[in-house]
């Protein structure tokens, strides 16, 4: 899921040479702390290290530091309030490498992953477009919703300020699946919708919990005019869009 362009592969393999690098070694990509800077991200020709993620790609090799991300571990399956009480303390620069550790997760199919969190609820739909090029995954569907939970066992469900944008990838017309003001239920079976970004969005005096995620199963749902469209895992991502898609 992430593109390498054979310029890009040649210059890195090029700059490799040029330095001698040891065999095996790669681009290691991390995150530090740098003062009053807060996260900064590093790059450097370097070896990997006990625990680091190896991803060879287009004949050259990058390295994901291991202790790039010291990130809070989210419990496996949430629901909007248990989400809340677990992200509404965490500071912008525990947010950031959150983030980043969420997002390579997803782009490493979530192997080691400290991360991996299945979003779960009922939500009224606010919005809906199609995904573009200039998106995290460039087809199919993004749809922004508003939690809605259930006091009691009787009482209608009541919006709640917990929002989540999921994004749909399909290479069909995703759109139809979803209008404004229905119900988006996520499940873990067949949903396994997981968290790619955690952020917040203005809330009355404050803000609330913004989060997007993304269905990692292939399944196949039906439009209310009857269409069958395939949600299914993408081929690659933009790495370069900005999240979240609908903020």
């Amino acid at each position: 899921m992430i593109t390498v362009t054979e310029k890009a592969a040649s210059e890195l393999q090029q700059l490799l040479a040029s330095k001698n690098a040891p065999a095996g070694s790669g681009l290691r990509l991390g995150v530090e702390r740098g003062g009053c800077a807060g996260l900064a991200y590093t790059m450097r020709i370097a070896e990997p290290e006990e625990g680091d993620e190896v991803i060879d790609l287009s004949g050259t090799r990058f390295i994901v530091a291991h202790d790039s991300t010291i990130a809070p571990t989210p419990v496996k399956v949430s629901s909007p309030l248990e989400l809340e009480a677990q992200f509404q303390s965490i500071s912008d620069d525990e947010l950031v490498v959150l983030n980043h550790e969420l997002r390579r997760s997803y782009l490493t199919n979530f192997e080691r992953s400290r991360t991996l969190t299945y979003v779960t609820g009922e939500f009224r739909i606010l919005e809906v477009r199609a995904l573009t090029s200039d998106d995290f995954l460039t087809s199919g569907a993004v749809v922004k919703a508003q939690a809605l939970i259930r006091p009691d066992k009787i009482t209608e469900p009541i919006p709640y300020p917990v929002y989540l944008e999921c994004l749909f990838p399909s290479q069909d017309e995703a759109t139809n699946l979803f209008n404004i003001g229905d119900s988006l239920v996520l499940k873990k079976i067949p949903d396994c919708a997981a968290i790619l970004n955690v952020d917040r969005t203005p809330y009355e005096d404050s803000t609330a919990l913004l989060l997007t995620v993304v269905p990692l199963c292939a399944v196949e749902y039906t439009s209310p005019d009857g269409t069958a469209i395939s949600i299914s895992p993408p081929e690659k991502a933009n790495v370069a869009a900005n999240l979240p898609a609908i903020p």
